[in-house]
């Protein structure tokens, strides 16, 4: 087995586990949903790893420069948007994006995990505002990424951003977007030559998420 192969069987493995740990998760008692959910975790952990060892490494980048490239993959969408957030820190960093496209009459969903958060709340209004359909959740698959065109067999792609806090840096509150100062951030774009692996295996996340939200509100 080549060394691309071999990630590529992890990558699989993580998908299955992530998806096996969200079905779980809605329907079993409380008592053993948190064990289900660490599967989840662990699952979409395992393909992200895995991608990145099998293709390279996300690149280290500025926060300015992962957000223009979000909004220039939300421009070019032909069909769909779907967006992995968690407390939707970045929701003013898009918002004209995502305007821009719903107005063209794309579609954009917002997979999120439910919050009571008040800016978490006032992120939803915004995004509701601009034509974006949210889906809230009962869990968080840990992903945060822009999924476009998931069903285009040739052009989908995905794109895949993470965030560390510095060392002795103080995390931002919910639902406040960070800063370099005290944060890192890497990303890295997916495209289906050679990674249809990995959007293969988040398209399949975003499946069971959705189905575990309520009908996306406008």
């Amino acid at each position: 087995m080549s060394r691309w192969q071999f990630w590529d069987v992890v990558q699989a493995v993580g998908a299955v586990a992530s998806i096996v740990g969200l079905i779980g998760w809605l329907s079993v008692r409380p008592a053993i949903s948190v064990a289900l959910a660490l599967v989840v975790l662990a699952g979409v952990c395992a393909v992200i790893v895995a991608s990145v060892m099998s293709r390279g490494a996300p690149k280290r980048v500025g926060r300015e420069a992962v957000i223009a490239t979000g909004r220039r993959l939300i421009q070019q969408v032909k069909r769909e948007a779907i967006m992995f957030g968690g407390d939707m820190s970045w929701t003013s960093d898009y918002e004209d994006a995502i305007r821009a496209a719903t107005t063209r009459g794309k579609r954009v969903r917002v997979v999120y995990p439910q919050s009571s958060a008040q800016k978490v709340r006032h992120n939803e209004q915004i995004l509701r505002d601009v034509g974006a359909e949210l889906c809230p959740t009962p869990a968080d698959s840990g992903l945060r990424a822009l999924l476009v065109d998931p069903e285009d067999p040739k052009d989908a792609l995905l794109y895949v951003v993470t965030r560390t806090l510095r060392r002795g840096a103080i995390p931002v509150e919910i639902g406040e977007h960070g800063s370099e100062s005290n944060y890192e951030y890497v990303a890295k774009v997916y495209d289906m030559n050679r990674e249809w692996v990995i959007i293969q295996a988040a398209r399949k996340v975003c499946e069971v998420l959705l189905a575990a939200s309520p009908k996306g509100e406008r």
